[in-house]
């Protein structure tokens, strides 16, 4: 992006650092959608192994969203960015940040994240034998209550 605002002499510009901010935003969007990915495959249903995945997600994202002046500095040097200008970016980082955020919250408040698996399709031999135990039982009681019912 240096490279081609400097070719179209726009590197000492606004435009430079608005650039920068996007770029900086579609990597952040990039790396929380590959984590919350993973996140999905790697977990079943909504237990503390998701919780704590989901909760070293956000604090991944807390020092991403931390780490914006330095990983923006060099763009907004070259683009000459000071005074109300640099308020101004700050405030678009700012909404990028707030973008992002809404993001992991909405996974975590279960908009965005797969639908977890029920009980009995993670455990389905668990289930097919509590399944035969209850038959069972319930034969058992059903032959004791009515006695010549099966005949």
């Amino acid at each position: 992006m240096h490279h081609e605002h400097t070719a179209k002499g726009l590197l000492k510009s606004g435009a430079t650092a608005k650039a920068g901010v996007r770029i900086y935003e579609l990597e952040g969007e990039t790396a929380l959608r590959q984590a919350l990915d993973e996140i999905g495959n790697a977990t079943e249903h909504r237990g503390a192994q998701w919780k704590a995945a989901v909760q070293a997600t956000q604090k991944a994202l807390d020092d991403y969203a931390g780490a914006a002046p330095d990983l923006l500095k060099k763009t907004m040097d070259l683009a000459g960015i000071s005074g109300a200008a640099q308020r101004a970016i700050e405030g678009l980082v700012s909404r990028a940040n707030a973008r992002l955020q809404a993001a992991i919250d909405a996974y975590r408040d279960g908009w965005t994240a797969p639908q977890e698996r029920k009980w009995n399709e993670r455990h389905p031999m668990i289930y097919a034998v509590l399944l035969l135990v209850a038959g069972t039982i319930v034969g058992i009681i059903s032959a004791k209550l009515f006695p010549g019912a099966g005949k």
